[in-house]
């Protein structure tokens, strides 16, 4: 039944290059065109349909064929793709190049990520994204942007840099306090590039101590941040202190609001 198989598929690429259902319609148009070319083989709808289930790629109701031709030509295209970027969204990738995809006869991210994991050999094709690395994760390709330059970065920098990286993905991964940092400016810079006093941290540390043994609380006038704030003019001085909270005082000391708390037990550092 194999060459039967593969008469039908042969069949669905060169006549339903949009999509076919297995349905009583379409299952009936390549009965009538497998029986006009094979009349000496008697083939059953079901059978159509059971073919059009297991080969071929499913997405909203309809199922894709791709020619083995097409699917080597989508592949060396995210070859290229990957040549020269580490990571690539299927939505992006599809939009950016919707002329080629349609050519192709791919309507859709999900089908084209379908076609790519079918395709034996080149690189990994994950849930959202395809890359060049199995270790590949947005997060990291953004901190190496950031770990490359001395300056703060819009989204629009980033975006540039990434391409296809969908613009909401970026902006999920900087709304991570523990890594980035918005700017004055509205930019971003990394936590890992921050200025640290850590004499006067360590001063700010005593000071607030102080301040709770005498009051059960420390505002933010009983210690001394001046010099981190003037390391660091790009940050505001809520998000500094907050960063610097969480770097050096979350394992002593609750935070309330504005308000720093003794802690009754050690926390583990977050960086």
């Amino acid at each position: 039944m194999q060459d039967i198989t593969e008469k039908i598929i042969e069949i669905i690429t060169a006549n339903f290059p949009n999509g076919i259902r297995d349905d009583f319609i379409d299952t009936n148009k390549i009965l009538r065109i497998y029986s006009a070319n094979h009349a000496d083989k008697n083939i059953s709808r079901d059978f159509i349909a059971d073919v059009i289930r297991t080969n071929g790629i499913e997405n909203g109701g309809r199922f894709y064929f791709t020619s083995n031709d097409n699917a080597e030509d989508i592949k060396r295209f995210i070859d290229e793709i990957l040549s020269a970027h580490a990571i690539a969204y299927y939505c992006a990738v599809h939009e950016k190049h919707a002329d080629f995809f349609a050519a192709m006869h791919v309507f859709s991210p999900d089908v084209l990520k379908k076609i790519l994991q079918t395709v034996v050999g080149g690189h990994f094709y994950f849930e959202e994204f395809c890359a060049a690395k199995r270790t590949t994760r947005l997060d990291y390709e953004i901190s190496k942007i950031f770990m490359a330059t001395e300056m703060p970065l819009s989204l629009d920098d980033l975006q540039s840099k990434l391409p296809y990286v969908p613009a909401e993905k970026i902006s999920a991964v900087l709304s991570n306090a523990k890594k980035f940092l918005p700017t004055i400016e509205g930019k971003f810079c990394s936590v890992s590039k921050i200025q640290f006093d850590i004499d006067e941290i360590d001063a700010a540390k005593q000071q607030i101590i102080s301040a709770i043994n005498a009051n059960g609380y420390a505002a933010p006038d009983d210690y001394n941040l001046a010099s981190n704030f003037a390391f660091n003019p790009d940050l505001a001085e809520r998000i500094l202190r907050n960063a610097i909270y969480e770097k050096f005082f979350s394992d002593e000391f609750i935070k309330r609001g504005k308000r720093l708390f003794k802690s009754k037990y050690r926390r583990r550092r977050k960086f």
